[in-house]
């Protein structure tokens, strides 16, 4: 991967630590969830925003743990805003790591704990939860808007 990318033994070592803290945390199982309410709630702005809240909130997380592990804020900064530079001159991006622009900022200030940006320790377990508890409440509120049928034939 580190040939065919053009990276060293760090920036590899670091993107690896990232996609290992996902698969640890299980985020390919919250991936399916949240994408199964964005395929049932299409039309829900709210949902929309809490889904990608969260994948946010999951990308942050790995950053941190990377930084923590690695103890290199400005080394693993400079990899993003590298990465990014190379998705946007290749046509084919080979890896597709640091996502949008506005999300690479973010991750970037969060890594420096500068304000307007996700606090350096979030609380995943507890946002995850209450979000979860409004996407539930959506669900039960789309679903008692329903008029039964049997009520309009009388």
């Amino acid at each position: 991967m580190a040939w065919v990318n053009k990276l060293g033994l760090h920036e590899t070592r670091s993107i690896l630590l990232h996609e290992l803290t996902h698969v640890l945390n299980r985020d390919h199982i919250w991936n399916v969830i949240l994408s199964c309410y964005q395929i049932i709630f299409y039309f829900n702005p709210s949902i929309i925003y809490l889904v990608n809240r969260m994948k946010l909130l999951r990308e942050l997380i790995a950053d941190q743990k990377v930084v923590d592990t690695l103890d290199n804020k400005l080394e693993y900064s400079k990899l993003l805003i590298e990465l990014e530079e190379n998705k946007i001159k290749s046509q084919y991006p080979v890896l597709a790591f640091s996502g949008k622009g506005e999300e690479l900022s973010t991750r970037i200030k969060s890594l420096f704990n500068i304000k307007h940006c996700e606090p350096k320790n979030n609380n995943f377990g507890k946002i995850s939860i209450s979000e979860l508890l409004l996407l539930l409440m959506g669900t039960v509120s789309y679903k008692n808007l329903t008029v039964p049928t049997s009520n309009l034939v009388k």
